[in-house]
């Protein structure tokens, strides 16, 4: 009896991981630019990179192909943000929905209120520039001026703001985190004050220059003549001698 042969297993071949690789002719997304308008800004990439994920397949990766592609794609300030992050327990890293909530709290708190709110008030229709750009340009800005909890005091903040003539000041006032009506009316004050006190400083070196170029150049030389030609003492002595 021929006893059946044992079937020659064939050896297994190590498993090659599997690599995205992108359509060619679908160019990636651009950087995210960190502007002063970055809430803004990353809202208008956010919706390019999904829009890329769809068309490219990274969509249907896994979360950390998913997670790596966006900080290949978001740029060096994006990954610098993002080495920033902190995680909790229950927040996975390789979850691209975490990862892109971190970056909306993340962009969000650098956006200033006021800033936008002037950027609100200061944007008028350009030429060539029909209503509908205009209208969709308003509502954008008009997202992050948080119109629906503006305070009395936060509209006469605004107003301020916007009024004062000095281009400086404002802008120093822009740049400040948290202004309140208070500090915006003491910082105001205070610019004022130093103005009045250099305008005085400068009034007063004028008129020492004056009085100097008023001087006659000889007066000088008359107060010494005037000391030489002077007639000497008389004194009790003298007068005794002449008696």
């Amino acid at each position: 009896m021929v006893e059946p042969q044992a079937e020659v297993q064939a050896p297994q071949m190590a498993q090659t991981p599997q690599i995205f690789i992108a359509p060619s002719n679908l160019p990636p997304t651009k950087s995210l630019i960190f502007d002063d308008n970055l809430a803004t800004t990353w809202e208008s990439w956010k919706k390019s990179w999904t829009r890329y994920e769809i068309a490219t397949g990274v969509q249907k990766q896994e979360g950390i192909v998913r997670v790596s592609t966006l900080l290949r794609a978001i740029g060096e300030g994006g990954v610098k943000a993002y080495d920033t992050f902190t995680w909790g327990e229950d927040e996975n890293q390789n979850d691209v929905d975490i990862v892109l909530k971190k970056f909306d709290e993340y962009c969000s708190q650098r956006t200033q209120i006021m800033y936008e709110r002037y950027r609100f008030n200061n944007r008028n229709q350009v030429p060539g520039e029909n209503i509908a750009t205009y209208l969709t340009e308003l509502r954008t800005i008009a997202r992050n001026c948080a119109h629906d909890s503006i305070t009395p005091d936060e509209i006469l903040r605004d107003r301020l703001v916007l009024g004062i003539r000095d281009d400086h000041v404002r802008e120093r006032l822009l740049r400040l985190n948290d202004l309140t009506l208070q500090k915006a009316v003491d910082t105001i004050k205070a610019a004022e004050q130093t103005q009045q006190q250099v305008k005085l400083m400068s009034i007063g070196e004028d008129f020492v220059n004056t009085l100097r170029r008023t001087q006659p150049e000889d007066a000088g030389i008359e107060s010494k003549q005037y000391r030489k030609t002077k007639p000497p003492r008389y004194s009790m002595r003298n007068r005794q001698q002449e008696g």
